[in-house]
C-alpha cells in the first residue's frame, strides 16, 4: 500500500485521490465512472512530463558532446 501511495504522489495524485482509489480497488467497490473521474487527465500530464525529460536528455547529450574533450576546454556557445 506505501509504495502505491508514493507512486500516486510521484505521478502527481492528490493524498484524497489516492485514498479515493485505495477504497475502490477493493474487490467490488470500484465503479469504473469513479476511477474514470479521477483519472482522467493523468495521461496528458503523463505524456507532458515525458516530452519535457525527453528534450532535457537531448540538451544533456548535446553538451556532453560538446565537452568531450580536455578537462580545461571551454564550452562552445
Amino acid at each position: 500500500m506505501l509504495v502505491f501511495i508514493r507512486r500516486g504522489r510521484e505521478l502527481r495524485f492528490g493524498f484524497d485521490d489516492i485514498l479515493v482509489l485505495l477504497a475502490l480497488g477493493a474487490p467490488g467497490k470500484a465503479l469504473c465512472a469513479d476511477v474514470r473521474e479521477i483519472v482522467a487527465h493523468h495521461p496528458d500530464d503523463i505524456r507532458s512530463k515525458i516530452a519535457d525529460l525527453r528534450k532535457l536528455e537531448k540538451l544533456l547529450a548535446k553538451a556532453i558532446a560538446q565537452c568531450s574533450g580536455s578537462k580545461h576546454q571551454i564550452v562552445p556557445s
